[in-house]
């Protein structure tokens, strides 16, 4: 009895999706031959080969080297001070790499992320109570939209937390639930959040992490009810993620004023012009030309399948093909037409509507550009996130998610019955067209079409040798290394007690 309530016709179809998630991740980084030598493969399999070579040692690997010639040269790209780099995953999976190859550890990486953000999207299908169909669709386009392969297809491992998006944006509606709930549960909610940024950042993902908070400060000015508890949750996280503050903000190359104003870290990118560095208008950047030109490059970012021979497309795509984009559109349209007032509806979700404009006007080239020019003139500091194009994730999601309440009126129009084969047999085409894109953006796919570049600032070096050594004229950089995982390690305790005490105390009341 037991288990026809757990494997359900329901269940069936939502374990096989997810069965078939693990596999599409597992081919995308084995099938074919790659190479570590193109895009920032180099540099995630490196941070990587640290760990690993520093549990082989038997060694904290306090200061390493990456490749031949930085060794000999002592000319390196991050510097050689490996826990004040911004991107290195430390979160507890990597000790599994005393076992498999680095290769093998971000196969598993990408399949443990997904499985989070796989689980998330299923909570939200409960939370909106979807049906079968209305379920895949939104599963689907959150776990395999062509935002995700884009980005891992060229290395961006340290970034895999984008998977959690639904994850994040459902802890943050939970938010706007517990508003009128008591100072106990919404503490609770705040540690939920700390220690979910905190994931985060043990997984490298610098980027995301930034995003996150910057889209929960805007979320939180509309819903000030809440911000006292915002923030708690960033002194939370600050204290949990000591051990990676502070390295990074006083040791990191990536935080210096020289930096801040090279070649790496000034904003560069945004909807509207190309994603190279070159920033080349799309149509025209005057007039009603940038309307056309903000309008036609979003547009291109949904609905054209590109791959890695176009240069940084991967930063803007937001892929899911026409059918998708037509789909989402639709579904958005059944859920509004339902309300019994336009004026309504707009009065009760004017604070999200007002939150996803913002990001959406800062994903574009002309406002992010601006502001961190205006910022630059006030002091040079380094662009955490020089693409802006990748605040567009968050609106985008959140429309998803919204269009999935209507994806069931889409079909209306038809009998019950060719209805169910039209739904059906159009989820089947939209999952092909995500997988096809997936595939052109393939670990072997991808790596095949690089160019090494000609001329290029960083100079990146192509032969691998990992060496790890200690300085010790360095000793400052090694106690605070030291004292910070400590304070880490104190505040994980202290708060997973205060944390799951408080569940408790919750569920007596």
């Amino acid at each position: 009895m037991r288990l026809k309530k757990i494997f359900n016709k329901d269940s069936v179809i939502l374990i096989g999706l997810y069965l078939i998630g693990v596999l599409h991740w597992y081919l995308f980084m084995n099938w074919g031959k790659g190479t570590f030598f193109a895009f920032d493969w180099i540099c995630i399999h490196q941070w990587l080969d640290v760990i690993k070579q520093a549990f082989a040692q038997k060694v904290i690997p306090y200061h390493a080297s990456y490749y031949v010639e930085e060794f000999y040269s002592k000319n390196f790209i991050w510097g050689d001070r490996y826990f004040a780099t911004p991107y290195v995953i430390m979160s507890p999976q990597v000790f599994l790499l005393v076992f498999l190859s680095v290769k093998q550890f971000l196969t598993l990486q990408l399949i443990l992320i997904y499985s989070i953000g796989f689980w998330a999207a299923c909570q939200w299908c409960k939370k909106l109570n979807l049906s079968k169909a209305a379920s895949v669709f939104l599963i689907v386009l959150l776990c395999f939209n062509g935002s995700l392969p884009g980005r891992m297809g060229v290395g961006h491992l340290q970034l895999t937390a984008y998977m959690l998006i639904p994850l994040y944006l459902l802890i943050l509606y939970r938010f706007v639930e517990l508003q009128k709930s008591s100072f106990s549960e919404n503490f609770l909610h705040s540690l939920t959040f700390a220690f979910f940024i905190f994931f985060v950042i043990l997984q490298g993902s610098l980027h995301t992490a930034h995003q996150m908070i910057q889209v929960a400060l805007v979320f939180f000015l509309f819903y000030y009810r809440q911000f006292f508890y915002f923030i708690l949750s960033l002194v939370g996280m600050a204290l949990l993620s000591f051990y990676y503050i502070i390295p990074n903000a006083l040791f990191s190359s990536y935080t210096s004023s020289e930096h801040a104003q090279s070649y790496f870290r000034t904003v560069f990118c945004g909807f509207g012009v190309t994603a190279g560095r070159s920033g080349i208008p799309i149509v025209a950047d005057h007039g009603l030309g940038k309307i056309i030109n903000l309008v036609y490059h979003i547009w291109e970012g949904l609905t054209i399948s590109f791959n890695a021979s176009f240069d940084a497309t991967w930063e803007y795509s937001l892929y899911v093909s026409l059918l998708g984009v037509l789909f989402i559109v639709s579904g958005a349209y059944v859920v509004l037409k339902k309300q019994n007032s336009l004026g309504q509806f707009l009065r009760n979700q004017w604070r999200i509507l007002a939150v996803m404009g913002i990001f959406i006007l800062l994903s574009l080239s002309c406002t992010e550009r601006l502001v961190f020019s205006l910022i630059q003139k006030i002091h040079p500091i380094p662009a955490v996130d020089r693409l802006p194009c990748r605040l567009m994730l968050y609106p985008f999601y959140t429309v998803i998610i919204f269009a999935a309440l209507g994806f069931d009126g889409i079909f209306k129009l038809f009998s019950k019955n060719i209805a169910s084969f039209t739904k059906w047999m159009s989820l089947g085409v939209l999952f092909l067209l995500l997988m096809a894109n997936s595939y052109g953006w393939s670990f072997a796919q991808t790596t095949a079409r690089y160019v090494p570049p000609v001329n290029d600032p960083a100079g990146w070096p192509f032969h691998f040798m990992t060496v790890i050594y200690n300085r010790p004229e360095d000793a400052r950089y090694i106690s605070v290394v030291n004292m910070s995982y400590l304070v880490t390690l104190i505040a994980v305790v202290a708060l997973g007690v205060l944390y799951f005490w408080l569940r408790r105390k919750n569920r007596k009341i």
